[in-house]
């Protein structure tokens, strides 16, 4: 969807807020298309978050910064993406039991959890597992970390171990 289509969904804006919409929407799309590999859902979580801040700009108080807070809408977006699960991330195989996702959210809000702590211990793990288990193949895996195959080799072992014990201890060592 272009911008001048989304743009309709509201009438009364002036030309330099026209403006501000594309500018976001241009870079709605490049960080987004940064973080999620499907296309299609890069548009439709775009499309959500310029909605979502179309219908609202005029109404929120922002005390800090408009980019921030419209920012701040966009990674809502994306992570409300990610929890649906229509990203594909199949986690399972890393944990003993046969619990999936789906059947228990307090091991999804835990999983999320480590993986944040996780990304912030080393992000370079926390991108391994999530890229991992979005179905890339290990070739690509390699190609977008620049790492050699023997060494993702180590960090996946790595960041599996610190997931685990993340989950089983609820700390990152």
């Amino acid at each position: 969807m272009e911008i001048d289509n989304l743009f309709e969904h509201t009438l009364n804006h002036s030309e330099s807020e026209k403006e501000l919409f594309e500018y976001l929407y241009a870079r709605f799309l490049y960080l987004t298309r940064r973080k999620v590999s499907n296309r299609e859902d890069c548009e439709e979580i775009v499309q959500s978050a310029l909605l979502s801040v179309f219908d609202n700009f005029r109404k929120v108080q922002i005390d800090k910064s408009y980019a921030n807070w419209a920012f701040r809408i966009l990674q809502n977006k994306i992570i409300d993406y990610y929890r649906s699960g229509k990203n594909g991330m199949q986690l399972e195989p890393i944990f003993d039991n046969t619990a999936t996702l789906a059947e228990d959210p307090i091991l999804k809000i835990k999983l999320l959890d480590c993986l944040n702590k996780i990304n912030r211990a080393n992000i370079t793990h926390a991108r391994m597992l999530v890229l991992k288990y979005q179905g890339f193949s290990f070739e690509e895996i390699c190609t977008r970390l620049d790492l050699t195959k023997n060494n993702a080799y180590s960090v996946l072992s790595r960041a599996r171990t610190m997931l685990q014990h993340c989950l089983d201890k609820g700390e990152i060592k």
